[in-house]
């Protein structure tokens, strides 16, 4: 076991150089691309990310994903060596980022486009972060917009005026077309889900800055979003609902456990 927390301190140290080295902007693209092509890293980092998915389910997931970390961590150093595993598992997520359609369509030069991966990264990190604060709706979505914003800023510096505009009018875009793709929306339905999500977020942002108690906010909060799915249910057809439903109580659960 004191092997084990040993690669996971060497991990997480080399890990946290990796970041800092990135956000000083001293990040070493040549070293990145070198790692691109690991196979087997990059395997062995998908099947950690799938058994943490798989760990949302357990009675306790942060404990079991504490475990799993310590388990990867030791496999991760046994392959590549302690000293380069932090480093090295940071810049896998940053190539896998990097090779999201997302990115990949703006057609930038390869520096740009890893280093845009990067940005994308640690948003994300820092977004995951967030929802294991457990704030309230309204201050967590205020600090999610800050962090959004921050990765804004910084890709128009990176990539100028007329590629940041492409990409923020394809990154907007993206809820509406997995509504049309995966629930089958059309034009009219995501406009009535838009007004019911928007009279939604309304309801609760009220109810969170009243004076009434926890247990009483958590009540009407419960009543609204019941209001919801109610109005959506009304508005579309059985099959296409239940679809819906299906991945917003999957939302919700994951939100609940977190």
């Amino acid at each position: 076991m004191k092997i084990i927390r040993l690669s996971t301190f060497l991990l997480l140290a080399h890990f946290m150089a990796g970041i800092a080295s990135a956000q000083n902007g001293t990040f070493n693209t040549n070293m990145l691309s070198k790692y691109s092509n690991n196979a087997k890293v990059t395997a062995l980092l998908d099947e950690y990310d799938q058994a943490c998915g798989l760990a949302n389910s357990k009675d306790d997931p942060k404990l079991e994903k504490e475990k799993l970390g310590e388990l990867y961590a030791a496999k991760l150093a046994a392959m590549v060596g302690s000293n380069d595993a932090g480093r090295l598992i940071y810049e896998a997520r940053v190539v896998r980022e990097s090779k999201n359609f997302q990115i990949t369509r703006l057609k930038l030069p390869e520096p740009k486009t890893l280093l845009m991966g990067e940005l994308k990264y640690l948003c994300d990190k820092e977004l995951l972060q967030l929802q294991q604060q457990g704030l309230g709706n309204t201050d967590f979505t205020i600090k999610r917009k800050e962090i959004e914003q921050k990765l804004n800023d910084d890709v128009l510096k990176l990539i100028g005026e007329v590629k940041y505009e492409d990409w923020i009018a394809y990154k907007n875009a993206s809820v509406e077309r997995k509504f049309k793709k995966d629930f089958g929306f059309t034009d009219a339905q995501y406009e009535k889900y838009k007004e019911i999500e928007n009279k939604t977020a309304i309801e609760i942002y009220k109810v969170e800055h009243s004076n009434l108690s926890t247990p009483e906010k958590q009540a009407q909060i419960k009543g609204i979003k019941d209001a919801k799915t109610a109005a959506l249910k009304a508005a579309l057809p059985a099959a296409q609902f239940n679809n819906w439903y299906e991945y917003w109580s999957k939302s919700e659960a994951k939100k609940n456990r977190q």
